[in-house]
């Protein structure tokens, strides 16, 4: 099915090398609808698995990591995947403290409902190296994605509607992942993208329609959720 993606007023992006009005882009082709089925179904996979897997402030904090006067190091500007899973991120990073209980514990001062990432989760988002962050976010989206695919029991047709919609929103992603790196100004990918300058996929994408990244590959469609990423 087509549906129209209607993108937020006077955003620039890149299209095929040159910088033009988001609402001038064609949209007929693009399935992947804003606040629509596939972009709120991101959005709560990301968020359920930052509070079942009790994500640290710090790691969050890793996740959303920014260099003053640049974009987000990991996700692409105007990604409709990556949006979702930024503003599931940024909701998870001010969540609200759980004060009322007694004594402290980890979920108390983290404010979440799990025991925290496996320390080796936690070293990858805290590593100095690009590829190695967004090789583990790319395991986090896709572990919490397949979860949510494996409780929520969708029909077949369900579910490949559900894909397409993800596929639809990866393609887009790329494309202007593409046009940021063609722009003859650096400033452009710094400001859009400045964790992708040597990488042609996106972590976010891959993990969420089941796609190999930097030679990590997925866990599959509505497959086992994973305790690994827990500390025990």
């Amino acid at each position: 099915m087509v549906i129209k993606q209607w993108v937020w007023w006077g955003m620039l992006i890149v299209w095929g090398g040159g910088v033009a009005l988001a609402d001038e882009l064609p949209t007929d082709r693009v399935s992947f609808e804003t606040f629509g089925e596939a972009h709120r179904f991101l959005f709560m996979a990301v968020l359920e698995g930052y509070y079942e897997d009790g994500v640290s402030h710090a790691d969050v904090a890793r996740i959303l990591r920014r260099e003053e006067g640049k974009g987000y190091d990991h996700f692409i500007y105007a990604c409709p995947i990556c949006t979702a899973v930024q503003q599931a991120s940024e909701l998870y990073a001010n969540r609200p403290e759980l004060s009322m209980y007694k004594p402290p514990s980890y979920q108390v001062k983290e404010a979440t409902f799990g025991t925290g990432l496996s320390t080796e989760l936690s070293a990858g988002l805290a590593s100095e190296s690009v590829e190695i962050r967004l090789k583990t976010i790319f395991q986090l989206v896709n572990t919490w994605v397949n979860r949510k695919l494996e409780r929520s029991r969708l029909s077949d047709t369900e579910r490949s509607q559900l894909m397409a919609e993800m596929e639809a929103g990866k393609a887009l992603g790329i494309r202007r992942l593409a046009g940021y790196k063609k722009a003859a100004d650096e400033a452009i990918l710094d400001s859009s993208a400045p964790g992708f300058a040597t990488l042609d996929a996106c972590a976010m994408c891959n993990g969420a329609t089941n796609s190999a990244f930097q030679g990590l590959e997925p866990k599959g469609l509505g497959a086992p959720s994973s305790s690994s990423l827990v500390k025990k």
